[in-house]
């Protein structure tokens, strides 16, 4: 969902790419420079919100999270430091350890933190600060550069690109898709940074065919709309819209009947379905098995059972079980943890539109006021 609303920030600025007449008879004002380059240093922290932390950090976080799991309350990082430089003479504290003796961690009705976007940046913030909303980034860009870089080679040798070089190029940087999702789910620690990387055996072992899955799934999601587009629409519809007008890509697209555009409107939310039925569930799926890799001295922000409710031996408990089936957790989701991931990608898709269009609603006024003067 998220990535469908990163297309409709590019389609707002390619609308307002347009709207801006830069022929020489209409001058800009010579502080226009100053102006945009405001607005960037501005729009980069929301930028970066929609495109990192609403897309990777929060679904992640929510896929993870056990809200049923029983004596459990993570203690922030931020006071258990201050209360440790109070006492400096007594152990320092771990802070979920200690949380688990918490009374409210014995409610009988406990309240995920991510069922919440208010509550899940307040657990953010309780880490390291602002800085926590990007948690996983360096993972992140490692792990992306790494596949597109595979994948790219793949796809010269092998044939049907996102049938073959596509999974092929997920299960071959496992390992480092493993180190991303523990870094933004496990507690904050002094672990040096290619540490955190699981080894290759218990990664590839554990998460070769919920990558697969994923893999599939995502292609199929995308695949399937993108097709269904080109028969009713024409295969240069999605080219008109996602790239910028030049000699051979024509600057609107071409008229349609509303009939057509009715049809369109149903591909759409097929897409949007697509997305929810198959992907987050396989999205879901892989994280929960990477985070059983996350080593027995780690501990996550938010509550997660390791052992799926009983249903595959922890990796805390026996270390030759350092991988957990497809299947059990899948089932280890209860009806109300789907309900609340679900919920918390409307909210964050919502979110994240309201934040485009604030921006571009600032854009657009300074534009008219540029043109006024």
């Amino acid at each position: 969902m998220i990535p469908s609303v990163t297309a409709a920030g590019a389609l707002m600025k390619r609308f307002a790419a347009q709207g801006l007449d830069l022929s020489p008879e209409r001058r800009i004002p010579p502080y226009a420079g100053f102006v945009f380059f405001a607005d960037f240093l501005i729009f980069l922290p929301a930028s970066l919100m929609i495109g990192y932390t609403f897309q990777h950090v929060y679904p992640t976080l929510a896929a993870v999270e056990d809200p049923d799991l029983a004596s459990y309350e993570f203690l922030p990082v931020n006071d258990v430091n201050d209360k440790a430089a109070v006492g400096s003479n007594k152990k320092q504290p771990n802070p979920v350890a200690e949380a688990k003796s918490s009374p409210s961690a014995h409610s009988s009705s406990p309240q995920a933190v991510t069922s919440s976007i208010r509550q899940t940046a307040r657990l953010l913030r309780s880490l390291t600060g602002w800085p926590s909303f990007l948690r996983g980034l360096g993972y992140g860009l490692l792990s992306g550069f790494a596949f597109l870089t595979l994948w790219r080679l793949l796809a010269l040798v092998l044939p049907f690109d996102h049938l073959l070089a596509y999974p092929l190029a997920l299960i071959a940087t496992a390992p480092l898709h493993a180190a991303w999702t523990h870094s933004m789910v496990a507690v904050p620690s002094h672990r040096s940074f290619f540490s955190r990387i699981p080894s290759l055996r218990s990664a590839y072992r554990a998460t070769w065919l919920p990558v697969l899955l994923f893999s599939v799934l995502s292609c199929l999601s995308t695949a399937v709309p993108d097709m269904l587009i080109s028969l009713v629409a024409g295969p240069d519809t999605l080219n008109v819209l996602m790239r910028p007008s030049s000699a051979t890509t024509p600057a609107s697209p071409p008229e349609m009947s509303p009939y057509t555009a009715l049809k369109l409107l149903v591909i759409v939310v097929l897409s949007v379905l697509l997305k929810f039925v198959l992907v987050i569930p396989a999205h879901v799926a892989l994280v929960r098995v990477q985070t059983t890799l996350l080593p027995a001295d780690e501990d996550t922000i938010v509550r997660f059972d390791r052992s799926f409710g009983g249903r595959v031996e922890s990796v805390a408990v026996c270390s030759k079980c350092g991988f957990a089936l497809l299947r059990a957790a899948l089932a280890s989701v209860t009806f109300q943890s789907w309900r609340r991931i679900v919920l918390l990608r409307v909210k964050l898709f919502a979110l994240a539109i309201a934040m485009y269009l604030a921006m571009g609603a600032i854009l657009g006024v300074q534009v008219m006021l540029m043109r006024r003067a």
